[in-house]
């Protein structure tokens, strides 16, 4: 009895396995689970040749594999995490993802109000990320899933009358739509938020100290404004504070590079959010410029 005991065991752990996996099969959630993604992203480490910044518009809406096929030969990571804001821990972050011995370092940042609310400092995935203790990020990055039965994300788009759907991706963009749509979801969320705080001017004064300081090291660096709904657009417009023209200006002088990608074609699922396959299409939009403006890909490493 003995001798057949561990292979019980093991047979036990088979059982409860594909028991757990089987009922994951009906979660919303597809592709890597969710505890991993944000764990192998938060985890990059002098990995990639262009790294993409920003909150979820970023990490929902630029999809590097997507964006390679313009860009071959090019390591492009999605860096972006839900309500970030420009933090100087997180912008230290960013450019770490870059590998120093790449011989063309490239940030894109996703530019939106909330990204210089100071409130959000330390209220948003990235800090909490940063603050999880290294053997649960350890964990999550391999086992990551395997024991979360229950997708409470998508459990709460339901009860809500909404169901969202993701796939998470090795490269940090999750696919994302909701059925049904609703494009004005978002618009409550967007008066609340500009009703309690406004753009900071020293934040904002961040990002372009800290592009001015990426430029002299040698890395081009670009800024965008993912599409939104109209609606959406408007009030940010209206309510936020955020002066873009100033911003444009401010940035050019730092050596950053503003991208006018057309996205007015391109739909959300929420307001917020580029639906996936738009979120693709706005990618290889975002890569073109890219490529246009950095001619032909550079071979490579740099000597160390």
């Amino acid at each position: 009895m003995d001798r057949l005991r561990p292979q019980l065991l093991l047979a036990s752990a088979a059982l409860v396995f594909g028991a757990i996996a089987a009922v994951r099969l009906v979660s919303a959630s597809t592709g890597l689970s969710e505890s991993r993604f944000w764990a192998i992203k938060v985890g990059h480490r002098a990995d990639a040749d262009a790294v993409l910044a920003g909150c979820s518009r970023v990490y929902s809406g630029l999809s590097p594999a997507a964006m390679a096929r313009r860009m071959p030969g090019r390591r492009i990571a999605n860096y972006g995490f839900s309500a970030c804001v420009y933090t100087p821990q997180y912008m230290d972050a960013v450019e770490r993802v870059l590998d120093p011995a790449s011989v063309d370092r490239v940030i894109v940042l996703g530019i939106a109000p909330h990204n210089f609310l100071e409130g959000g400092a330390a209220q948003n995935q990235f800090t909490v990320l940063r603050q999880t203790s290294p053997p649960t990020l350890w964990w999550d990055r391999r086992f990551g899933g395997v024991l979360d039965p229950v997708d409470v994300n998508a459990l709460g788009g339901r009860l809500r009358g909404y169901k969202v759907t993701c796939a998470f991706h090795m490269d940090g963009w999750a696919a994302r739509r909701m059925t049904p749509e609703n494009p004005d979801a978002y618009l409550p969320m967007v008066r609340q938020t500009y009703a309690r705080e406004r753009v900071s001017p020293a934040m904002v004064s961040g990002v372009i100290g800290r592009t001015r300081r990426w430029r002299r090291a040698g890395i081009r660096v670009y800024a965008l404004r993912v599409p939104v709904a109209s609606a959406i657009r408007d009030a940010e417009d209206r309510l936020s504070g955020m002066d873009w023209q100033a911003f444009r200006r401010s940035f050019a002088a730092a050596g950053g590079r503003w991208l006018s990608v057309d996205g007015t074609d391109l739909s959300t699922f929420d307001g917020s959010h580029l639906r996936d396959a738009c979120a693709m299409e706005y990618s290889d939009r975002v890569a073109q410029s890219l490529a246009a403006d950095a001619g032909p890909a550079p071979t490579g490493r740099r000597s160390p």
